[in-house]
């Protein structure tokens, strides 16, 4: 259901900001994490930005162990954020045995799997520095990020001028990596990066109507076009 509500958000933004002509008519969202949700533009000068309906998961990806921990997915800009902040050493040191989730007995009985892993794979929960995910998506490409529920802020620098705020002045931020339950006895190790705001920034490029109805509420837009 999050995953549903979050692409009707970026739908109904895109879609609002292209009447606002802040995003070019013809774009279309690259619809993958690896890739910012949204290109906009001011004038001339064009940026990424990313959308989120609110504070929430930044991102995740699932965890593999052969002979140490790392990622399934070796292309996600997430890897580049685990290394340059170290985080697979704390992995490495607080999950210091193999899983039963990468041995041979897995195939044979996943219930009995899930119940020692669970056990023995205590979910570590530490808290970062906010920069961590402005790294995340300015490797990525995003300049900004534009939470529905809290508005605009950038990631160091405000290419446009907007006079919003800084992301990591706003934020705290955390990763936690546990054993997340499938379905049928199926279970993986996952490592994910999330946020909360402590501050409302002055300017929203997609308000919601309200935390459960994610359509825009149409708003003066004076501001983004000072």
């Amino acid at each position: 259901m999050g995953s549903h509500k979050g692409f009707l958000y970026e739908k109904n933004a895109t879609e609002y900001l292209k009447r606002q002509r802040i995003v070019d008519p013809d774009f279309v969202s690259p619809g993958n994490e690896d890739e910012p949700d949204l290109e906009i533009r001011k004038g001339d000068k064009k940026t990424f930005c990313e959308l989120k309906i609110k504070c929430a998961s930044a991102g995740s990806l699932v965890l593999k162990y052969d002979s140490g921990w790392s990622f399934a997915d070796t292309t996600s800009p997430l890897l580049y954020v685990a290394k340059e902040f170290k985080l697979f050493d704390v992995l490495q040191d607080t999950w210091s045995s193999k899983p039963y989730r990468f041995t041979p007995l897995y195939s044979e009985s996943k219930a009995e799997c899930y119940k020692k892993d669970k056990s023995a794979f205590r979910e570590i929960k530490q808290s970062v520095t906010a920069d961590c995910i402005g790294l995340y998506y300015r490797t990525k490409g995003a300049q900004y990020i534009n939470i529905g529920t809290h508005g605009l802020y950038h990631f160091g620098t405000d290419v446009f001028g907007l006079g919003v705020r800084n992301f990591a002045d706003c934020a705290e931020v955390w990763y936690r990596a546990r054993v997340q339950y499938k379905k049928k006895s199926s279970y993986q190790f996952t490592f994910e990066l999330a946020f909360k705001m402590n501050c409302h920034s002055v300017y929203n490029l997609a308000p919601l109507i309200s935390r459960r109805d994610v359509n825009i509420k149409e708003s003066n837009m004076e501001w983004y076009y000072a």
